[in-house]
């Protein structure tokens, strides 16, 4: 592939739908969310994490510098630490920023593995080094990225065992798909996401998740000092270690049993601030997902706001978000606590709201009558 830079404004547009399509397929990614742990929220965690770029059209540059302090759980964290080099338009054109996004999403995490998103940026890369930038086909990449998400199921025993494509990686996948059709803008008519993986997207009724008493936990760190060495001392402070660092710190998730005790360890390591930690609950069960699937009628409504996520997820009702705008953040508002917002308005942090654009609406539309045979839609947001 050449190595001209990329127009800001080309990759702006394509970041926005891939971001867009993501929203859109995550209740679905929450659902077959089995690896690292099976606590089902994949799909929420890339949509707060990568919220940034619903911005790129009113500036690139900034956008992606927001990403540094807006990544969650071990999927958001992860795509934060590729986006951030990927989307950074670098004079080594695309092929190039992919490559430095691979290696900086490989070396954030503590005990890295195939069988995970990282499968897809490695296939993204092997394709972007064999083609001209000039003569993309969206087709080709399409396939490719596919069956990289395809292997994720054989390569992976959680996996296997669930009967299910990893929710990571085929999050990926979801956001190349639109990210390539505009960029390329060969919008051609394409197999929906369900026909493409079938029945894998679908938990086998047998399988069990084990339970865990972990937490999960999201921190930024202040470094005293070098950074050197600290990431193998975070490393050996929990499970499914994600470290991105930035330019005063890093941000750090991680699951540990006594979060108290690792609050303790890392304050000695730098200053802790940004700081939470919840119980991992686990996902819906196999046979209550099934019963989901087979209802007659699946409401969808633009409520998002006044019916809690437990009770949409507890019902299957299908939430079509608003963005709550507080300072420089855009968040779905069925992710953003009354409580944290009560906070921010408290301390003066001027807030908004702002609505999913018409293409974003109309892809949730499609989504829900692709996955679903009667879609019932509660207009309330009028």
């Amino acid at each position: 592939m050449n190595t001209s830079s990329v127009p800001s404004q080309k990759i702006a547009a394509a970041a926005i739908a891939g971001y867009e399509n993501i929203t859109v397929w995550s209740d679905l990614l929450d659902r077959i969310n089995v690896f690292p742990v099976a606590d089902g929220d994949t799909g929420m965690n890339l949509r707060v994490s990568l919220a940034p770029l619903r911005d790129c059209g009113i500036s690139l540059e900034f956008a992606v510098a927001q990403l540094a302090a807006s990544g969650r759980g071990n999927s958001g964290n992860i795509a934060v630490a590729f986006f951030r080099e990927f989307l950074s338009l670098a004079e080594t054109g695309l092929a190039g920023q992919a490559r430095q996004g691979r290696a900086r999403a490989w070396e954030a995490i503590a005990n890295p593995c195939s069988g995970t998103m990282l499968a897809v940026f490695d296939a993204l890369c092997s394709l972007l080094d064999e083609e001209s930038e000039d003569a993309l086909s969206f087709i080709k990449i399409r396939e490719h990225l596919q069956q990289a998400v395809f292997t994720t199921e054989k390569q992976l025993s959680e996996l296997s065992e669930a009967g299910v494509v990893d929710s990571g990686a085929l999050g990926m996948f979801c956001f190349f798909d639109a990210f390539f059709q505009e960029y390329t803008g060969q919008k051609i008519d394409t197999s929906p996401v369900m026909e493409l993986f079938g029945n894998s997207l679908c938990i086998n009724a047998s399988f069990q998740p084990p339970a865990t008493d972990e937490y999960c936990v999201e921190a930024r760190l202040v470094t005293k000092g070098q950074k050197d060495g600290i990431f193998s001392r975070i490393a050996n402070l929990g499970n499914s270690v994600v470290v991105v660092p930035d330019d005063s710190g890093m941000k750090v998730h991680l699951h540990t049993r006594n979060p108290e005790q690792l609050r303790d360890k890392l304050s000695l390591l730098g200053d802790v601030v940004d700081w939470s930690n919840e119980a991992m609950d686990p996902m819906i069960g196999s046979a209550d997902q099934k019963s989901f699937s087979n209802n007659q009628v699946r409401i969808m409504s633009d409520a998002a706001g006044s019916i809690p996520l437990e009770l949409a997820r507890a019902y299957g009702i299908i939430l079509l978000d608003s963005y709550i705008l507080a300072g420089d953040q855009a968040t779905p508002e069925s992710l953003f606590s009354s409580e944290q917002l009560y906070v921010l308005m408290n301390g003066g942090t001027r807030v908004s709201t702002a609505q999913a654009s018409n293409h974003e609406r109309h892809l949730h539309y499609q989504a829900a009558i692709q996955q679903y045979e009667k879609v019932l839609y509660l207009c309330t947001g009028s």
